[in-house]
């Protein structure tokens, strides 16, 4: 079994996919996919940093209180109405992510930041909403393979 992180990218991945229609180029499990306009409007998710925030002695053994970065990027193009597509992009993300626990893999989940960027190219305009969520979970400090 993967760790409880690649649980999460992937769960995160599955919910996205199920519940984010704008994203007609796809879903993605990856920063460094090679970006084609046909791949836009799209999700692409990728873990950050992750800090052990606490340890904990229990009857079962040491456990782990883990705060994991996941970024996730809405990126889109368009020579109309970006902002606004970026914005209802951003919509379907937030409230699919917002009140999920991913099944039970993480205690909560919090939207921390959110930064625009543009960019002209090919006379396209795209842009990017990269979101950074901070996913709290728990592990046994000998099995990072299962949440607590």
């Amino acid at each position: 079994m993967s760790h409880v992180r690649a649980q999460i990218r992937q769960q995160i991945v599955a919910e996205l996919t199920a519940n984010v229609s704008l994203a007609t180029g796809g879903i993605f499990d990856t920063q460094v996919r090679p970006t084609d306009v046909n791949d836009l409007p799209g999700v692409f998710v990728y873990l950050g940093s992750e800090q052990i925030s606490g340890r904990t002695l229990s009857v079962g053994g040491p456990t782990l209180r883990r705060e994991l970065q996941v970024n996730v990027d809405v990126r889109a193009a368009s020579n109309t109405n970006l902002q606004d597509m970026l914005a209802d992009l951003s919509v379907q993300v937030e409230t699919t992510l917002g009140p999920s626990v991913l099944n039970g893999l993480v205690k909560s989940m919090v939207l921390d930041s959110t930064e625009h960027a543009y960019s002209d190219e090919d006379q396209l305009l795209q842009g990017v909403a990269s979101m950074t969520w901070t996913e709290l979970y728990v592990t046994s400090e000998s099995d990072p393979t299962q949440a607590l």
